[in-house]
């Protein structure tokens, strides 16, 4: 039987942040961030339903950006590794990829999407984009696209023709919160955190600027 999303945040509930307020990252300096992923698939018959899609990859978008560079996050830089730990105890959940990396946020129209594998080796039958860029908010765009072969009846010599399930959201994000997109047949956990740069050392705390009380 499928877990409901219900379950699956009490399970990662110690790990995520407090979503209580969306935060207003309108600044005029730009603002780095981390983006860290986890995409997992169910169990096999689990999931159900959901959006299907002729296979075709999610096209690539072309914008004039300010800056494209990225830096891809590096193993030992990974802060969800415990949550992939539980996800990969449950039999319910197959991680398959988990990835990150570190930019620079601009408006959407000054920046590109970045391609799954430009960010890590995707798995089998998987492919697709993310974005993260800031406007009022900060957002990130997950646009990924799982194939799979269908099984082909019996009584029948036809090849068997390739579904494909996407997922395509552009959520609103406040910095250190975990976010969950979902689909009957995958699922993908992001977090995105700010980078604190060394001469930010006395920078105003975020909950102060979110009018919380920083005592």
């Amino acid at each position: 039987m499928r877990l409901t999303i219900a379950t699956l945040f009490l399970l990662l509930a110690p790990m995520a942040a407090s979503a209580q307020a969306l935060q207003d990252d309108t600044e005029q300096e730009p603002r780095r961030y981390t983006v860290e992923m986890i995409v997992f698939t169910y169990a096999q018959d689990i999931g159900s339903g959901g959006e299907v899609f002729v296979a075709d990859p999610p096209a690539d978008e072309a914008a004039a950006s300010r800056d494209n560079s990225f830096t891809r996050l590096r193993r030992s830089d990974f802060t969800m590794g415990d949550i992939r730990a539980r996800l990969n105890r449950l039999d319910a959940y197959r991680p398959v990829m988990h990835f990150g990396w570190t930019q620079t946020t601009y408006p959407a129209e000054l920046t590109r999407s970045i391609r799954l594998s430009s960010l890590t080796a995707p798995a089998a039958g998987f492919d697709g984009t993310v974005k993260l860029y800031l406007s009022r908010f900060l957002h990130l765009v997950v646009d990924l696209q799982m194939d799979t072969e269908a099984k082909r009846p019996a009584d029948t010599f036809a090849p068997a023709a390739a579904i494909s399930y996407r997922i395509q959201e552009d959520r609103i994000f406040r910095s250190g919160e975990l976010r969950y997109f979902d689909h009957p047949k995958f699922g993908v956990l992001a977090k995105v955190s700010r980078v604190e740069e060394d001469d930010d050392a006395e920078a105003p705390d975020e909950r102060e600027l979110l009018g919380y009380p920083t005592q």
